[in-house]
């Protein structure tokens, strides 16, 4: 990918350079990109890695962070969102912060959840 006209200095300079690396590769994306434009940038990279989500029914605005170690994990949701998110589990979880097995969370603005 290469920039367009009216950027100046950056017309025609390239904006997206993917190179191999040992048995795979890195893209770099020196540029901001729009909403639609980076879901569609995300996913050709997910499927070029062979990556499928783990929870692809997340609202827009509720990050997961997954932490692993000595064969466990944790995920951390976090709602950066203005409005209340619920979410859904694809199997109960324990409740590391509340305590108790959960089948979904709804996190307020800022809301964190830990859970395994």
């Amino acid at each position: 990918m290469r920039y367009g006209k009216s950027n100046g200095w950056l017309d025609g300079q390239p904006a997206a350079v993917t190179r191999s690396v040992g048995k795979g590769s890195i893209t770099y994306i020196g540029a901001g990109l729009e909403g639609a434009t980076m879901k569609a940038a995300a996913a050709w990279m997910m499927k070029e890695a062979g990556l499928k989500p783990i929870m692809s029914d997340l609202p827009e605005d509720v990050d997961l962070a997954i932490r692993s170690g000595n064969g466990k994990q944790v995920f951390i949701f976090t709602n950066y969102g203005v409005s209340p998110r619920t979410i859904v589990l694809p199997s109960p979880m324990e409740d590391v912060l509340m305590g108790g097995t959960v089948l979904s969370i709804t996190l307020p603005q800022y809301g964190v959840a830990v859970l395994r």
